[in-house]
């Protein structure tokens, strides 16, 4: 057995490609959020002075977990805070070991060694035109380590030449 440690690069190209989950979401008026399924990222639309709750699950063998909000208009102004399974709000005011990072389209947090279970995520809209803004949320996480077999027996394999 051959155990792998994923370094950081590795971790954004697989969970990008490989457990790249979207986020449910939901109106913060409309009652209990509901869980995700694994597709595509959560996409939609947001006015201003709107808030909209997306949760998300997290298991328990993730070693860190991204979550990313983008949008494309620059001037209008999207914000997201992450609530962890246990009540814990952490919003751009977070300190290290979790990174923090924003600019005029896209908001970023990298949690280290995440608590399992239902994460909420605020997504908030403030001086958004009247028109609304679409943005994007993306959830990826990198597995604690990867376990690949390496077997040289086959029962069943019937080798050609």
């Amino acid at each position: 057995m051959i155990n792998i440690r994923l370094n950081e690069l590795i971790l954004i190209t697989l969970a990008m490609t490989f457990s790249c989950l979207p986020l449910t979401s939901m109106a913060e008026d409309a009652g209990n959020g509901s869980e995700l399924i694994a597709e595509s990222p959560k996409c939609g639309p947001i006015n201003n002075s709107e808030t909209l709750l997306l949760n998300s699950t997290i298991p328990s063998n993730v070693s860190s977990c991204s979550f990313v909000l983008s949008w494309s208009n620059a001037t209008n102004n999207l914000d997201m805070a992450l609530i962890s399974p246990g009540g814990v709000k952490i919003d751009s005011s977070a300190q290290l070991p979790i990174v923090y990072e924003a600019n005029s389209s896209m908001v970023y947090y990298l949690v280290p060694d995440p608590e399992p279970g239902i994460w909420s995520i605020a997504v908030a809209g403030s001086n958004v035109t009247q028109k609304g803004e679409e943005y994007c949320a993306y959830l990826s996480f990198d597995l604690a380590s990867l376990e690949l077999q390496n077997s040289s027996e086959c029962e069943t394999c019937d080798q050609k030449s």
